[in-house]
């Protein structure tokens, strides 16, 4: 596998859209595994990663949480957020 710029991966439910090239997990172990491999082979330079439980077992750079108006938080959402490095409301 050639060496990447960028990979975009997202843990959780829902669709990917054809627009937005992410790869998505809904099994944490295969994500994490995923995710060690690009590490461990120096695949890519930089890794985007959507989700909120993720975050309780990898050690970003960066954390972003980005504040929704849905209402109540998911406790995933609660947990994120404290973790975050930037908020953006």
């Amino acid at each position: 596998m050639p060496k990447e710029k960028t990979v975009a991966l997202k843990f959780g439910h829902g669709k990917i859209k054809k627009e937005r090239p992410e790869k998505l997990f809904t099994d944490m172990n295969e994500g994490l595994s995923f995710i060690s491999r690009l590490s461990r082979e120096n695949l890519v330079e930089y890794l985007l990663v959507e989700g909120n439980s993720v975050l309780k077992y990898i050690d970003p750079d960066v954390s972003v949480f980005i504040e929704g108006d849905c209402g109540e938080n998911k406790k995933s959402a609660e947990t994120a957020k404290k973790l975050a490095d930037i908020i953006v409301l």
